[in-house]
C-alpha cells in the first residue's frame, strides 16, 4: 500500500556507522538507513511528539552530534544501475556517420615498375640486414661454421 502524497512526512537518516537510538520515542535507527517517523504503517507519533523531541529530546541531541539528520520531504534515492546506463546511453551513441574511404585514390601508387622495384630492393637489403644481424661476431661453434649453407 503507498502512501498518498499529501500525507505529512518527516524523515530520519542515520549518518553515523552505529545504530541510533531516539529513547523518548523508542525508535531504533539501523545503520545508513532513514525511516520515515509518520508513517501510518509503522508508527503511531504525531507532528507534536516529533516537534518536541527535536526541540530537546532525543532527535536534537542526536542532531547536535552528527548522529542523525531530519529532513521534511522524502530524500532521493540513489540511482539504479539500469537508470545509470539509460542515462548515458545517450552520450555512447557516435556522432558522426561512417566515412567510407575509397581504394581508387592510392591506385596510383602503384602505377608504375619503378616504385615496386624499389619496394623488393629494399625487402631484399632488410632480409640481408637480418641475416647479417643474427651472424656470430666470431665462429667459433660448430652449428655457425657453416651459417652460408645453412640459411641460403
Amino acid at each position: 500500500m503507498r502512501r498518498k502524497p499529501q500525507d505529512p512526512e518527516y524523515w530520519v537518516s542515520n549518518i553515523s556507522h552505529k545504530d541510533v537510538s531516539l529513547g523518548d520515542l523508542r525508535v531504533k535507527v539501523p545503520r545508513g538507513r532513514t525511516i520515515n517517523l509518520l508513517d501510518k504503517r509503522h508508527y503511531c507519533f504525531t507532528i507534536a511528539q516529533l516537534r518536541k523531541s527535536a526541540e530537546s529530546g532525543s532527535i536534537a541531541f542526536k542532531t547536535k552530534g552528527n548522529l542523525v539528520r531530519v529532513r521534511e520531504g522524502e530524500p532521493q534515492k540513489p540511482p539504479t544501475k539500469l537508470q545509470e546506463i539509460e542515462r548515458h546511453r545517450q552520450v555512447l551513441r557516435p556522432l558522426r556517420n561512417k566515412v567510407d574511404v575509397d581504394a581508387s585514390m592510392f591506385e596510383e601508387l602503384y602505377d608504375d615498375d619503378d616504385s615496386r622495384e624499389a619496394e623488393e630492393r629494399f625487402a631484399a637489403e632488410m632480409a640481408e640486414a637480418d641475416y647479417q644481424e643474427r651472424m656470430p661476431a666470431l665462429a667459433v661453434d660448430k652449428k655457425y661454421r657453416n651459417a652460408k649453407k645453412a640459411d641460403e
